[in-house]
């Protein structure tokens, strides 16, 4: 597995586990006593948070087995999630809106563009790609030491360029 389909995966099960974790806290605040924000609203947060989980979760458990509308799928949610990232900094531009949560969006936010980026080059490409289509083809002019081609030298013979 190329080191960014394995971080993607890493990302998304760190991620799944993050928005668990939340979805539990966000399940006890609504049983308390004094519920932060209200028992519905504190249930409605729960169910979303546990929905992101249960999809990161699953998409990262999808990544292994190297279908090319999974790793679609992957750069879809994480450049949403990169985006919502970004969207929820923009509290931290207000004084009272807190700028830890903020920096933990913005990190997180770089995190799923990271993902992102790496799942469009084309040694990730090249990973979800079936055998025999154009992306895992060997380029004849390309060298065995050659950083930007080594993955495509060993998936197929050399073609001898005159």
């Amino acid at each position: 597995m190329p080191p960014p389909v394995s971080y993607a995966l890493e990302l998304l099960y760190l991620q799944a586990s993050i928005w668990g974790l939340l979805c539990i806290g966000a399940l006890l605040n609504a049983t308390s006593p004094n519920p932060l924000l209200g028992p519905a609203l504190m249930l409605a947060a729960a169910s979303i948070c546990g929905a992101l989980a249960a999809a990161k979760a699953w998409l990262g458990h999808r990544i292994p087995r190297g279908s090319d509308r999974t790793r679609q799928a992957v750069i879809v949610v994480e450049s949403v999630m990169a985006c919502l990232g970004a969207l929820l900094t923009l509290p931290a531009a207000i004084p009272e809106g807190g700028a830890i949560p903020a920096l933990a969006c913005l990190v997180g936010g770089g995190l799923s563009l990271r993902a992102t980026i790496g799942l469009t080059k084309p040694p990730a490409r090249q990973y979800f790609a079936p055998p025999g289509s154009e992306v895992t083809q060997a380029n004849p002019t390309s060298q065995q030491d050659d950083r930007g081609s080594a993955p495509f030298w060993h998936l197929a013979p050399v073609v001898p360029v005159a």
